[in-house]
């Protein structure tokens, strides 16, 4: 474990600040999640948070008795859930939402970057899948009006008013009016997807 935490370490603290890698757990090179894995579709739109947990805290002391300034973090993004991220997450007792696309939370590290500021990584193996079974499913940060019935699902004018825009129309949850016909959905389809069907 602390060989693999190092190599994951050194590969972060050589990117550049913001960066969010993953990255092979053995190597600490990085790694492109094969088709059917878990495909991350706008970095930007992951968020960090402490890890608490048990496994986190393991890790943190392997790390401090290395001399590495580099923490453990929960990494939340949207991601493509495809078949083969599907059953790894069966095999490893961790329960998935039917969605395609999903906004979940991984195990990462976060490390100061070679220029200023901190990167983050989570660690992945050869099959692109991460290696610590520590998943779970987040709100979404868009919500969808209903595709058939129903105008009371609403986004702001930010103007102080409210309208309904359509239906089936995607929009940022935070500009939802809270009905509870707003459905929680991702905010984006990979090409050749269809948002109506697999948000």
């Amino acid at each position: 474990m602390k060989r693999r935490l190092l190599a994951l370490a050194a590969a972060l603290s050589a990117a550049g600040a913001g960066s969010l890698l993953l990255v092979n757990r053995d190597t600490g090179e990085p790694v492109t999640a094969p088709p059917g894995a878990f495909e991350i579709l706008n970095r930007s739109a992951c968020s960090v948070a402490a890890c608490n947990a048990n496994l986190c805290n393991q890790a943190e002391n392997v790390l401090a008795d290395a001399g590495s300034t580099c923490t453990t973090r929960l990494v939340t993004c949207d991601v493509r859930v495809g078949a083969q991220a599907r059953a790894w997450a069966t095999a490893n007792g961790l329960t998935l939402g039917p969605q395609r696309y999903q906004r979940l939370r991984f195990v990462g590290l976060r490390c100061p970057g070679a220029d200023g500021g901190s990167s983050f990584g989570v660690p992945m193996g050869d099959d692109g899948l991460p290696q610590f079974a520590s998943l779970a499913q987040q709100t979404p940060l868009c919500v969808r009006a209903p595709v058939a019935g129903g105008t009371s699902c609403q986004r702001s004018e930010r103007d102080g008013g409210f309208r309904f825009f359509g239906s089936g129309n995607v929009f940022p949850a935070t500009e939802s009016n809270g009905d509870p016909s707003c459905k929680p959905v991702g905010c984006s389809v990979l090409f050749g997807d269809d948002a109506d069907r697999d948000l």
